[in-house]
């Protein structure tokens, strides 16, 4: 009954949030007409400029899949949700109860406290993450080399290394970041940790993420990366 009539909704990109443009998603609706649209809203929350729009008319095909872990910090606890259709629903709770039996209580009353008490933990969250957000896409912006569009987003940045990738003469992004790691201590994902470039793929770009470390240590390690970044647009300039 429900094979092959699901449809991911990939919107929300991971935290970088490139939200749906309305317009869009009034079409949208007209074209998934037998599928079930799934909506991870996971970082739903945690995002500089708020959350994103929800499907217009879609309630009754839309199945929203939520985790305590990134708001309210309960990455251990392991608990969600899921909302939809009550008869994909049942499904979902045999799943589960076969799968986990339940989930114990007390995590049940912490999850009942993150919803309907103060909301002020979460705040303090999302301040603190989008404070060293702007502080690493600012330093990042006045790098030669390397150009950054701040997402709205609380976890990551995704800045365009194509100039310095070619100034440095990097044979591999393994080759760039190894290079970079050995020279600075700064470590970060590159494009080909989430997949294979397109054969057309001519721009380079690595991940930052900093929801573990302090805006302290943000400066500290982009003044380092900043100085051996200068290394190689001087011999480029030269």
């Amino acid at each position: 009954k429900y094979r092959n009539n699901n449809l991911p909704e990939n919107s929300r990109i991971r935290s970088t949030y490139p939200f749906l443009a309305p317009n869009f998603l009034k079409d949208f609706k007209k074209i998934v007409v037998c599928c079930y649209d799934w909506e991870d809203q996971n970082f739903d929350r945690l995002t500089a400029k708020g959350g994103a729009p929800h499907h217009f008319g879609m309630k009754e095909r839309t199945v929203i899949l939520y985790t305590f872990s990134k708001t309210y910090a309960m990455t251990g606890w392991r608990l969600g949700a899921a909302i939809g259709p009550e008869e994909l629903m049942k499904v979902f709770a045999r799943l589960s109860v076969n799968d986990e039996s339940c989930t114990n209580h007390f995590i049940q009353y912490g999850g009942i406290e993150a919803l309907t008490g103060s909301q002020s933990g979460a705040e303090v969250i999302l301040n603190e993450l989008r404070r060293r957000r702007d502080s690493l896409a600012d330093i990042l912006n006045q790098m030669e080399g390397i150009s950054l569009f701040t997402p709205n987003s609380t976890f990551y940045l995704f800045p365009d290394v194509t100039d310095l990738y070619r100034h440095m003469e990097a044979q591999s992004y393994e080759d760039f970041r190894s290079k970079i790691l050995r020279a600075t201590g700064v470590s970060f994902c590159t494009r080909e940790h989430f997949g294979t470039p397109l054969p057309n793929e001519d721009r380079k770009y690595i991940r930052f993420a900093y929801s573990g470390i302090t805006v302290d240590d943000i400066e500290e390690g982009m003044a380092k990366l900043n100085e051996y970044q200068r290394s190689f647009n001087s011999v480029a300039v030269v």
